[in-house]
């Protein structure tokens, strides 16, 4: 017969992790809202710290708002179309460093992680405003290739962050067309 001895201290440890894994997963579905202000023409609005920020996404995409802590990251909105064949956020960053600087200190980041290839940072002007545009693939799940597309815009102190990524099989045409209609959509005051 074995005889079996339980560490009290260890399974109240264990319980009480338990608890409050699952109180911050009833927190986060808490947040998760969706912040539609209008439908234009099969695009929903969004709209950021009370309209200085509006931008439009297609009206069948799922969205999911997320909140971080550390208030580097004051805005992230999530979103995938109805087929999921497009995936990514928009995000709105108080960092008031050089842009150009984060960009290619991420360069070099990704670079050493050795997951990316064909990284290319293009400098542009979007909406009057000092932006970047930055593609690269990335291999994710061992053997799948994403494209991705993220545009940078320079924005008070900090940044806007809005990130497509799209699986390199997907018709790259339309999808950039996709992209080029919520880019342009933005309106920032």
């Amino acid at each position: 017969m074995k005889v079996l001895f339980i560490d009290a201290k260890k399974v109240g440890l264990l319980t009480v992790t338990i608890m409050c894994m699952a109180f911050l997963f009833y927190l986060g579905g808490i947040f998760q809202t969706k912040e539609v202000v209008e439908t234009v023409g099969g695009y929903k609005e969004y709209s950021i710290n009370e309209g200085e920020i509006k931008y439009s996404l297609p009206e069948k995409w799922e969205t999911n708002l997320r909140i971080f802590d550390g208030g580097e990251i004051t805005y992230h909105n999530e979103f995938f179309s109805e087929d999921n064949q497009i995936r990514g956020f928009i995000q709105v960053w108080s960092k008031p460093n050089d842009l150009k600087l984060f960009l290619e200190e991420s360069k070099g980041v990704a670079e050493k992680q050795g997951s990316t290839k064909n990284y290319n940072i293009k400098n542009t002007l979007i909406k009057e405003k000092e932006a970047y545009i930055v593609t690269y693939n990335v291999e994710l799940g061992g053997s799948e290739i994403y494209s991705a597309y993220e545009t940078f815009i320079k924005y008070k102190n900090g940044f806007l962050r809005v990130s497509f990524y799209f699986k390199k099989d997907t018709k790259e045409e339309e999808v950039l067309k996709e992209i080029d209609i919520i880019v342009n959509s933005l309106k920032m005051k």
